[in-house]
């Protein structure tokens, strides 16, 4: 299984990323642990509607099994209708 997540790497909330994809690696691990296999595709959000929707491009054209994110509610809707 593959999952993507589109976090703001660049941008206004930069700053709060790891606390932001750290709970994810973390789970990772532990769906990874448990015998499952799991795999995360890193985006950046850019804290940017246009931004965020190339990178959801991209994790879809990855065929990624689903996202995580963004984390701020006016990128989350320009991309939630992908």
């Amino acid at each position: 299984m593959t999952l993507g997540y589109v976090m703001p790497q660049t941008g206004g909330l930069a700053v709060i990323v790891q606390a932001l994809i750290q709970p994810i690696f973390m789970a990772v691990t532990e769906v990874n642990d448990s015998g499952i296999d799991l795999r995360i595709i890193p985006g950046d959000s850019g804290t940017d509607g246009q931004v965020a929707s190339v990178t959801v491009d991209r994790l879809l054209n990855d065929e990624v099994d689903g996202i995580v994110g963004p984390a701020a509610t006016s990128v989350t809707l320009s991309v939630i209708d992908r």
